[in-house]
């Protein structure tokens, strides 16, 4: 991405800022402010992702796959736009509202809380299994470390990579031709391994998640590693998945 392309969309963003403390009094405008930061922040190149065509419904989506809203998700989203991502969505603030991980699929959000019933009807209209979002997850990366054995389940048997590492070209701000990456470098079975999710782990595991075993992440740790974040030393999770990783010759 070239500098003048990177100013002009600064100083435009700067613009809408001003614009907005000065006539926060107008939710209408407000609202149109809202949308238009989305837009201009979406479109770059090397994209791999369309703009909602609608940004509010689109946002109401994403929130409604995290509040389990089936009803909204069925009438609004359908086989045409069941893909489509804004590049970052927010309105949290003092402990209340929502907020997304950039470029987070509509999947990947329902894989995160577990909202079994959206993750189906989703998979079923055409949702990407292996959309990732701006840092290389994709929705079973967000199951697994949200620790809901049947949705990693449900995108596991869907045919989810079950290895996959987090990792992604960093288009958005170095541009197509850049080699800079994003990501932590994880697999599902890093993910659920640093948060202890022990079902979660052993169908991994059961699953072909073995090869992950010796995947180092980008600080150098593996799976097994994770159990023991923070700790120093061995805990019940290690103890147990390294106990049955013996049991069942994995």
């Amino acid at each position: 991405m070239c500098a003048t392309m990177v100013g002009t969309r600064i100083v435009f963003f700067l613009f809408i800022i001003i614009l907005q403390k000065k006539l926060f009094y107008n939710q209408y405008l407000n609202l149109i402010i809202i949308v238009f930061k989305m837009a201009l922040l979406s479109y770059y190149e090397g994209q791999d992702y369309e703009f909602p065509k609608n940004p509010e419904i689109f946002v109401k989506a994403m929130i409604s796959c995290q509040l389990g809203d089936y009803n909204f998700i069925k009438n609004n989203i359908n086989k045409n736009n069941v893909n489509e991502k804004v590049t970052w969505y927010s309105n949290y603030k003092n402990g209340e509202g929502y907020a997304y991980v950039p470029e987070q699929s509509l999947l990947s959000i329902a894989s995160r809380y577990g909202q079994n019933k959206i993750v189906n009807y989703l998979i079923n209209i055409g949702a990407k299994l292996h959309d990732m979002d701006e840092y290389g997850y994709i929705p079973l990366h967000f199951a697994a470390q949200s620790g809901h054995l049947q949705t990693v389940t449900i995108l596991v048997e869907n045919g989810s990579d079950i290895n996959k590492i987090s990792k992604k070209q960093y288009c958005r701000l170095y541009g197509i031709n850049t080699n800079t990456t994003t990501g932590s470098g994880e697999t599902p079975l890093h993910r659920a391994c640093h948060l202890g999710h022990i079902d979660v782990i052993k169908y991994l595991l059961n699953n072909g998640a073995d090869k992950s075993l010796t995947i180092k992440d980008t600080s150098g740790t593996t799976p097994i590693d994770k159990t023991v974040y923070g700790h120093g030393e061995s805990t019940e999770c290690q103890i147990e998945i390294s106990n049955f990783i013996k049991k069942n010759k994995i």
